[in-house]
């Protein structure tokens, strides 16, 4: 039958023990059966008040508590937490505990536990993975080591056994073990079982202390297994437990303590007065009563008063479970003797003050009258009030109201606190501010730094600095910076003459002094935009719209330095109240500004621009704020050319802008003026300049805006600004608009985005926005962006008119200065006469001003330049069968072009002419039907007038063929110099011995690296140049200085290119490569292929004796002759030689004369053969048969060549005069030899 004892276990609660005892008495099949159902329900309303149990008859691990780990792995079977794997391997389960005391529970393992199949129970671990390498705790081992149940410490990887087992008490088939766990505050450990399962825990296996870890996070149980053992490891009936701890101490008074546990406790023991002690004398309690509703709360009456720091110790106080503390429990507290002090005092309105106080204060002090007192006439308040909530709080109501602006001094005397300390005298000041709106700069924007980088001395971050420029604090509170963010102020009071510093979040700490931080991240743009600040009612309190330009220094707008308000007092304030700080760090951030400033203004204003809002509507903008009554006055304002004024209105906040408002016809093209009379900025100083012109312009047309002077290269300066810019001038009688107006260098294309007038002969500045400022002093000045960059050594401009019509257009080069060093830099280069604004080089130079040009001005090189020149033909070229393309010495009128005549014989004619714009300086005329290869055509133009109106004339025909693909044999290396004289410079030269008309665009030039590849190609050209049939043309980077050297070299022979390859003086290569880049000619040469008699080498070409002959051999070239200056370059060689014909070996010349003058210095011995394979021997003997000197020996000969002999022996040395013979022995394939004699003089000119 059931019996019900209650256990001796004291550490269960009763009813715990009942369940217990219950269990254990049932016969062991229905132990598993049925009473787990009763345990369940018996445990559940414990289970919330213990540290945690589990028993898992509610079938799972999920809940109540929660179980972590390898879940997967686990299962409840039986009321029974079962690890169940799939095969070997190690898991666990971990729940959260903080307990350090006590815990019970029972391990079943169904077999004999060895080295790789045991259990652990983690009680104590600071870690939820139990299977961590970092884990400090401790744990109940089973059956590991020598089948005993030890207690272990483990300290991450290392592993004490603190409490040993012993006697094998595991050493069975199958174990069935309860546990208890105790551990005491000063760290003693017991560690008993009970080796049936029960609860009596007989087995004492051992005790220590061990105090190395206090604290816990986390119990749980691991298991390893075999494959064999992975499903026969329980664990079941787990209790966690520990005493109740004092959470915290508060005296309600001088003998009263209320003692909160972190639990409820058991009502018998926590009314056990004793069980509570104070020192100090105050001894135990008197009462101890258990709070009706806070189970865990104590109210605790002692007989003596309390020291002001005292100790309460705790002893027996056990919780629900009947833990209790056996191990005293101490907590400090502190009682109140201190009166109550005046945290603030803030004030309501002119009769409302509230009083805060630093503690809760006693209700009848705190509301008596005579307790407040406030000085200048105030008195006791007229009612005082503790407040309902905060009984720190009083309420004054005042009897005379407080005086704007005026300082008080509250005095307080008698309030207590509810400690019953009372305030001898305490004292506070403070100021009333009547409810007061800020009005119009009252706060201004003083500082702003919107370009931190590069960093000068000011942290790298931006800020913009506020000053209270009144006599009173104005509360700043929810007002906005708009511009930089739209989030209102934190609560902030700026001071009379104080400053506040406004930054990003983060950066409050990089600046003294008062600093808010707002908002998100907002950015000041660098150029300038508009901040205005407005008040808590969105009303406008400042404005303002810097800009770059405000800096007055183009330096310091690089960056680094902030923008100052120079007088921040003044009403009247713009760009010339504002400038770079001149402080050495960059800015004054939280100080008066570095350009403070409040000498009046005495600076008249000026009309700074006028631009039509409308046809009936002109704005008009002023250089700083004007004096707003005069400027909306009507009867201030008056036009000409029949309009009247109609209305005015002064545009606020800044009043620098009016808008006048007028009645009559606006005529596109005229030039209007708006008279001024008595108009004064703020201050009062008189408008400068009372008239200013304005107008509607019209579209300008060809030649109406012409290009008048440019700068290119401004370094090094001479007296203008280090900037680039192009002058345009309005060569018409009508105002022109240049809005859309563009200007382009092929590359930047710069639009004019706004309104902007030029007026009949007005000249303006274009230039980029940031040198406006710059170019100013000198004329009217418009920046536009996309500037183009005006490359130094020249290039087309072309200005356009909105509709992308011609305009005008200039190419201009180095050439055009006309003078070496303005060409350097500094100076600009201007137009002589803009009435000729076709003309080009003959039209420009570089200035003669003394500061290097006249910007906005009238051009120093101001001169009469008509065009008076008839224009001509420069060439004609066709590179297709279908199109002429014509090239003309200058600008044409393309209306003539395109009616003009154009003839051709051979039968061709032309069906249609394109003009090439913008310089019409070519045309390409489409011929009928295609042209012929090798046919020399003739062009003649007749009525095509110049860009001035000059018929062409004489010059109106040319000679041109279509171009062909040259191949290798078409263009020949005929002539190098590769060691210059002293100062000069290099030069290949190129022969088309073809009969083809070839284009050398793209033709290369090159030499080869140290391994003999082909390197450094060096284009010819990237434009059209046509090499005709028997031409030369020479290859080098400076024309002058070649005919300076070689006078006799024709112009039209030359085509300089950027850079030649390297051409060393001793040896190299020559490589020529034509457009689809394949080697067309190589030249191996050698400083000894010279004349050896020539002694001085510099300055002498090698040429190319013939045509026919083989390029890369020596005997191809020889040194130029000295009666042609040692070189002869774009024209014939000086030792050119005609090929040898008749006998098949003959001499040109049976007698020489080797003395470098050009003329028959060497002979050529010229072979031809009808058959090949021939070997061929040279030999010079004298007169008396000796050997002077070897040709040849046994060459394999071509059926035709040469060689050359210069009248030199073997040595090098020349042959003395005399009779030679030179003899010539050849052999053929089948064995035929044959001997050649042939006799030469060699001889002396006197």
């Amino acid at each position: 039958m059931l019996t019900c004892e209650v256990l001796s276990y004291k550490k269960i609660p009763p009813i715990l023990g009942v369940v217990f005892s219950v269990y254990y008495k049932l016969p062991q099949i229905m132990r598993h059966q049925q009473l787990f159902t009763l345990l369940f329900f018996v445990l559940l309303p414990w289970a919330g008040i213990a540290q945690f149990t589990d028993d898992f008859t509610d079938g799972n691990f999920t809940a109540d508590p929660v179980w972590s780990g390898n879940t997967s792995i686990f299962t409840v079977v039986g009321g029974e937490l079962r690890n169940n794997d799939a095969g070997a391997g190690t898991s666990y389960l971990s729940t959260p505990s903080t307990a350090t005391n006590e815990w019970v529970f029972r391990v079943r393992m169904t077999y004999n536990p060895s080295g790789s199949n045991y259990s652990r129970v983690y009680l104590m671990s600071d870690n939820a993975d139990l299977s961590a390498a970092v884990l400090k705790g401790y744990y109940v081992e089973f059956g590991r080591s020598g089948d005993d149940i030890d207690l272990v410490k483990q300290n991450d990887a290392t592993r004490t056994v603190i409490i040993a087992g012993s006697g094998g008490v595991m050493n069975a088939s199958s174990n069935n073990i309860g546990v208890r766990v105790t551990r005491s505050a000063s760290g003693n450990w017991t560690l008993k079982a009970d080796l049936t399962g029960d609860t009596d825990f007989s087995t004492n296996i051992g005790s220590v202390t061990d105090n190395d870890f206090t604290a816990s996070t986390h119990f749980g149980v691991y298991c390893v297994y075999t494959s064999t053992r992975k499903d026969k490891i329980f664990f079941d009936n787990i209790a966690v437990s520990q005493p109740p701890q004092i959470n915290t101490t508060s005296a309600t008074s001088v003998t009263q303590l209320d003692v909160t546990f972190n639990e409820e406790v058991d009502q018998t023991t926590a009314e056990t007065a004793s069980n509570y002690s104070v020192n100090n004398g105050v001894g135990n309690a008197t009462t101890a009563i258990l709070d009706g509703t806070n189970k865990a709360l104590v109210h605790l009456t002692f007989s003596n008063s309390f020291a002001t720091s005292n100790t309460l110790t705790v002893n027996n106080v056990a919780d629900l479970f009947g833990n209790a503390i056996t191990t005293a429990q101490t907590s400090n507290f502190t009682i109140d003797i201190a009166p109550p002090t005046i945290a603030s005092v803030q004030v309501l309105s002119a009769t409302t003050v509230e009083v805060t106080f630093n503690e809760n204060v006693d209700q009848t002090t705190a509301e008596t009258l005579t307790n407040y007192s406030i000085d200048n006439g105030i008195g006791n308040p007229a009612t005082a009030t503790l407040d309902g909530t905060n009984k720190a709080l009083a309420h004054l109501t005042l009897g005379s109201p407080l005086i704007d602006l005026t300082n008080y001094t509250l005095t307080i005397e008698n309030v207590k606190d509810l400690a019953n300390n009372a305030i001898t005298s305490a004292s506070q000041g403070f100021q009333y501010l009547a409810p007061y709106t800020p009005s119009q700069r009252d706060i201004v924007i003083n500082e702003i730094f919107a370009d931190p980088s590069p960093q000068v001395g000011l942290p790298e971050v931006e800020f913009v600095e506020l000053f209270n420029a009144t006599n009173r604090p104005i509360d700043i509170s929810g007002w906005k910076l708009d511009g930089v963010n739209t989030s209102g102020f934190p609560t902030f009071v700026l001071k009379s003459g104080e400053f506040v510093v406004l930054t990003s979040p983060g950066n409050e700490g990089l600046f003294s002094g008062n600093v808010l931080s707002w908002g998100g991240s907002g950015t000041l743009t660098n150029g300038g935009e508009v901040l205005t600040l407005t008040n808590a009612s969105d009303q406008v309190v400042d404005r303002v719209n810097y800009s770059d330009e405000w800096y007055n220094d183009n330096n310091k707008s690089n960056g680094g330095y902030s923008l100052e308000q120079m007088n921040p007092t003044t009403r009247c304030t713009g760009t010339n109240n504002w400038t770079a700080s001149s402080s050495a760090s960059g800015g004054t951030p939280g100080a008066q500004n570095s350009v403070f400033d409040t000498t009046p203004d005495q600076k008249a204003p000026t009309i700074n621009l006028t631009s039509l809002k409308n046809d009936s509507t002109l704005a008009i903008q002023f250089s700083e704020p004007m004096d707003s009554v005069k400027l909306k006055t009507a009867l201030h304002y008056s036009f000409d050319n029949g309009l009247t004024v109609k209305s005015v209105t002064a545009i606020a906040p800044a009043y620098t802008v009016v808008e006048v408002q007028f009645s009559g016809s606006l005529q596109t093209g005229v030039a209007y003026t708006i008279t001024t009379a008595n108009l004064t900025d703020c201050i009062g100083n008189a408008l400068s300049g009372t008239t200013a012109r304005f107008g509607k312009g019209s579209t300008p047309t060809y030649h109406e805006l012409v290009i008048t002077e440019l700068m290119a290269d401004p370094s090094p300066t001479i007296g203008l600004p280090e900037r680039e810019f192009v002058e345009i001038l309005n060569r018409s009688g009508k105002v022109i608009e240049l809005k859309g107006v563009l200007l382009t260098d092929g590359s930047d294309t710069a639009i004019v985005a706004n309104q902007t007038p030029v007026f009949p002969g007005e000249y303006l500045i274009l230039t980029t926005s940031s040198a406006v400022d710059d170019l100013s002093f000198f004329g009217r000045v418009l920046g536009i962006s996309n500037f183009p960059s005006l490359a130094n050594s020249g290039e087309l401009l072309v200005l356009r008119n909105a509709a992308g019509q011609l305009l005008h257009s200039v190419h201009y080069r180095d050439s055009w200065y006309q003078d070496d060093t303005k060409e350097d830099g500094g100076y600009t280069l201007e137009m002589i006469d803009t009435g000729n604004p076709c003309g080009e080089l003959d039209n420009w130079k570089a200035a003669t001003a003394t500061v290097g040009g006249t910007p906005g001005k009238v051009n120093s090189v101001k001169a009469a330049n008509p065009d008076q020149n008839a224009p001509q033909i420069l060439k004609a070229e066709a590179f297709i069968k279908d199109t002429i393309t014509v090239t003309f010495n200058e600008k044409m009128d393309s209306t003539s072009l395109a009616s003009a005549t154009y003839a051709l014989n051979n039968g061709a004619s032309v069906a249609g002419v394109e003009i090439i714009s913008p310089e019409f300086k070519q045309v390409k005329l489409k011929v009928a039907t295609d042209l012929q290869l090798k046919t020399v055509y003739t062009l003649i133009i007749n009525n095509a007038l110049d860009c001035s109106g000059n018929t062409i004339a004489s010059k109106n025909s040319t000679t041109f063929a279509v171009t062909e693909q040259g191949d290798a044999t078409d263009i020949v290396l005929n002539e190098v110099l590769f060691n210059p004289r002293t100062g000069g410079v290099d030069f290949v030269e190129i022969y088309n011995v073809s009969d083809k008309f070839i284009n050398l665009k793209d033709w290369k030039l090159a030499n080869v690296d140290s391994d003999g590849n082909v390197a450094n190609q060096k284009a010819m050209t990237t434009e059209n140049n046509v090499l005709p049939p028997q031409h030369y043309r020479i290859l080098t980077t400076d024309k002058a200085n070649i005919q300076s050297n070689y006078p006799k070299a024709p112009d039209s022979t030359f085509l300089v290119m950027p850079t030649l390859p390297g051409y060393n003086d001793d040896e190299g290569s020559v490589i020529l490569i034509n457009n689809e880049d394949k080697l067309m000619q190589r030249f191996d040469y050698k400083d000894d292929f010279h004349f050896s008699l020539i002694d001085d080498k510099n300055g002498v070409s090698l040429e190319r004796i013939r045509f026919t002959a083989l390029t890369n051999t020596p005997n191809s070239w020889h040194s130029a002759a000295s009666s042609e200056g040692f070189a002869t370059p774009g024209y014939r060689n000086s030792q050119t030689r005609t090929d040898g014909v008749g006998d098949p070996v003959s001499l040109d010349f049976s007698a020489i004369t080797p003395n470098g003058d050009g003329d028959r210095d060497f002979t050529t011995i010229n072979y031809k053969f009808a058959q090949s394979g021939i070997t061929i021997s040279l030999t010079v003997f004298d007169k008396y048969g000796r050997k002077i000197k070897t040709l040849a020996q046994n060459d394999l000969a071509a059926t035709e060549g040469f060689y050359t002999w210069d009248g030199t022996n073997d040595a090098g040395q020349k042959a003395g005069m005399g009779y030679y013979i030179i003899y010539i022995e050849t052999f053929s394939l089948n064995g035929e030899k044959n001997r050649y004699k042939k006799p030469i003089v060699v001889g002396a000119r006197f």
